[in-house]
């Protein structure tokens, strides 16, 4: 829009004094202490455990998530394909979750978190990594801290049960 005026050098004013501005104190959540087997097997139920920290200078005023995803060792998410016969092929993550994690940890708190991971049958025998992001939705406020949300456990070896013959037994009679 567009408005007439007769005088166009009183439009704008300098403050009195100056403006100081702050910024607040922030939380800064990082992910610790992961605890995982070095060893699973495909299709058998195991136990992922680890601690939220606030490392930063505020309590944790939102809620939060945290996800956590099987990758490869080069951080790629694990993918899984299935094929249907006359119907194609469908992929999808081998293993992701999301935990919620609540609202108001402290600085220098911890909340440990766990879950029960259950891998599919079909993933590939191989070496794997857990890729854990604290505040994956980025809801709470951590301004530079937002770059440290992100963590890579220690390598996890994913085996499949190698099922074989050891004995044979037939009746000694037949009807």
């Amino acid at each position: 829009n567009y408005l007439s005026e007769q005088d166009n050098n009183n439009n704008s004013r300098q403050a009195a004094a100056a403006l100081n501005i702050s910024v607040p104190a922030v939380a800064d959540l990082v992910i610790n202490n992961i605890v995982l087997p070095t060893s699973v097997g495909a299709g058998v139920p195991f136990t992922v455990t680890w601690d939220v920290l606030n490392q930063g200078a505020a309590a944790t005023a939102n809620n939060s998530y945290v996800l956590i995803e099987l990758v490869d060792l080069n951080g790629d998410p694990v993918m899984i394909t299935e094929y249907y016969e006359g119907e194609g092929s469908y992929s999808y993550k081998a293993y992701e979750n999301t935990l919620w994690t609540e609202s108001g940890i402290a600085p220098d708190a911890a909340v440990q978190q766990s879950v029960e991971v259950y891998l599919p049958w079909n993933v590939p025998p191989g070496q794997y990594r857990f890729r854990i992001t604290a505040d994956a939705y980025s809801q709470v406020p951590e301004l530079a801290g937002e770059s440290n949300n992100v963590v890579l456990s220690e390598i996890v070896g994913v085996e499949q049960a190698d099922l074989r013959v050891a004995a044979v037994t037939a009746p000694t009679e037949a009807v």
